[in-house]
């Protein structure tokens, strides 16, 4: 016998192709390769990376490409 389970909302990702708030505006950008940039921000003195979505805002990543880190690398001083 399976359950069900029913999840609010609230706890879906969101449609890439509807709008989003744009809270996220990168400080500096990287060139990764095959045409593709990601974003770094800055928030609460953490570094973030964000990609692009089609709609021109920026969202945070789960990968971190290997240029990026390079970069955070660099920007955190090591």
């Amino acid at each position: 016998m399976t359950i069900a389970q029913t999840q609010s909302s609230q706890y879906r990702d969101p449609d890439i192709h509807r709008p989003i708030k744009d809270l996220w505006h990168p400080e500096w950008t990287v060139d990764v390769g095959q045409e593709i940039t990601v974003g770094i921000a800055k928030d609460d003195g953490c570094y973030v990376v964000l990609s692009q979505l089609q709609t021109g805002q920026w969202k945070p990543m789960t990968h971190i490409p290997v240029e990026a880190a390079k970069m955070l690398g660099r920007l955190a001083g090591g």
